[in-house]
């Protein structure tokens, strides 16, 4: 008995020790656990099924097509490359299947941009640990942070850069920040166009407004900018005006804390982020639109969440302390206000689309519990492409709308041509496409009549072949 319990001793000794030293750490480590644990609910109320429109649309197309020899996606003039990069790497390298890499990536990440919030509020706010923890919290629980983090991987990568980048900026002083400094502006462009154009933005009015090494830092942001306006450049285009009151919409919940905390540090950065991403609204559907990849007025409006955030905090500071005292009604009133953004982040996080808070009503998505089709569809839509990778003759052709294709990809296991039409191909024009194409039998995967998604519905040629749940495979035959 004895011995049995000295068996114990040195583990829990191993384990205290491990403790002791990480204990100095224990806020930088809690500011990446956190937010990794909160993505990860919904990936695991998912099951084995992926969550976010672009995580099946975009990024395991991606990878299967890297693999297979097609580099399309990883085109240097193209931004955005960074991230399909790194998650074809781990595809090719280790084989583990494409879903799984993108459900670990988005909680990985959002961890990533919790570190990058944390270092960005202990340097270039001057904040101590525990509050710098505290801004954490609360922007993880954000639901447009959370939104950003649903299927925008590429935007969450490009804001924990930008963040590291802009803290970064405050060290130019000596080589090893400029190295620094200029190593992460360049990978910030590389993730994407929206937080490159920030952190030009940035960059740009801080080198105007400040003499202070402007030489040094004109210099170590030229890789960046040259590459930025090389991307910039690459698809010009105009966009239509989005609703103007839609950031006022997302952000209502924050805006009564962040106009209490409007009284920053003069010319700080997080003022000129919004002021950036309010001329981004303004300017999106104007001749000054030079990029379809920069100027989505949406886009624009999502990126104004961590700013705001820390304004909150700092209003919430203001609120709750009078003349150097905490006020216990208004310590109240935070405590009310923040419960309300937990309620708002967990409801958007755990909530099935068909049940979404009504607060939701009007965001897209209502819910992470989704992807391109909704998560009680998942699994019927599997059954559906297995059932067709058995069934369906040498000679057929598989046509997929864009919320399918993804799908098809990564679970159909026949030799059969796979058709993938853009975002906005109706199955009408994506029919006479195909046969125009030359194919006679053709077969496609949709809903059952009564439930279809996007407001389309199959062409009455074709004909039900096999039924799982709400989802169907369909066949016409041209011949």
């Amino acid at each position: 008995m004895k011995a049995q319990k000295s068996g114990w001793i040195w583990p829990r000794l191993l384990l205290i020790g491990t403790i002791t030293k990480l204990s100095p750490f224990k806020f930088a480590l809690g500011s990446l656990v956190i937010p990794l644990a909160i993505r990860g609910i919904p990936e695991l109320i998912a099951g084995p099924y992926p969550i976010g429109y672009d995580t099946i649309a975009a990024y395991v197309p991606g990878m299967l097509d890297i693999r297979m020899g097609n580099y399309e996606t990883l085109n240097l003039k193209i931004g955005g490359w960074l991230l399909y990069g790194i998650l074809a790497l781990i595809y090719i390298s280790t084989h583990i299947d494409a879903v799984l890499i993108v459900k670990f990536a988005g909680p990985l990440l959002y961890g990533l941009l919790g570190v990058s919030e944390f270092l960005f509020a202990r340097r270039s706010l001057g904040w101590t640990e525990r509050r710098s923890f505290e801004l954490v919290l609360v922007a993880s629980v954000y639901f447009v942070l959370l939104r950003i983090s649903w299927d925008l991987l590429r935007n969450t990568l490009g804001l924990s850069l930008l963040l590291l980048a802009i803290t970064a900026l405050g060290y130019v002083g000596s080589s090893r920040g400029a190295f620094v400094f200029s190593a992460l502006s360049l990978l910030t462009v590389t993730a994407h166009l929206l937080t490159a154009s920030i952190l030009t933005g940035l960059v740009l009015i801080n080198v105007l407004s400040s003499n202070k090494q402007r030489n040094r830092k004109v210099i170590c942001f030229i890789p960046a900018l040259g590459f930025y306006i090389l991307l910039a450049e690459s698809s010009p285009t105009f966009e239509a005006v989005a609703q103007y009151a839609y950031p006022v919409y997302i952000f209502l919940p924050l805006i009564p804390l962040a106009l209490l905390g409007v009284r920053m540090r003069p010319r700080h950065p997080l003022g000129h982020w919004l002021l950036i991403c309010g001329a981004g609204v303004a300017l999106g559907a104007t001749p000054f639109a030079i990029s379809s990849q920069i100027v989505v007025p949406y886009r624009w409006s999502l990126m104004m969440a961590f700013p705001l955030v820390v304004l909150a905090m700092v209003g919430k500071s203001r609120l709750v302390k009078v003349g150097g005292k905490v006020s216990t009604l208004r310590r109240t009133a935070w405590l009310g206000w923040l419960l309300m953004i937990l309620i708002l982040g967990a409801t958007y996080a755990a909530l099935p689309d068909q049940n979404a808070f009504p607060y939701f009503r009007f965001f897209s998505p209502t819910s992470m519990l989704q992807s391109t089709i909704p998560l009680e569809d998942s699994a019927s839509l599997v059954h559906a492409i297995d059932w067709l990778s058995a069934h369906i003759p040498p000679g057929g052709v598989l046509m997929t709308h864009h919320a399918i294709y993804g799908w098809v990809r990564e679970y159909f296991h026949g030799n059969n041509t796979i058709l993938y039409f853009p975002p906005g191909t109706s199955l009408n024009a994506s029919l006479r496409q195909t046969l125009d194409r030359g194919f006679t039998q053709v077969y496609t995967i949709w809903w059952v009549a009564g439930y279809e998604w996007y407001g389309d519905s199959v062409p009455g040629s074709f004909t039900v072949q096999h039924v799982e749940g709400r989802m169907a495979a369909y066949f016409y035959n041209a011949g």
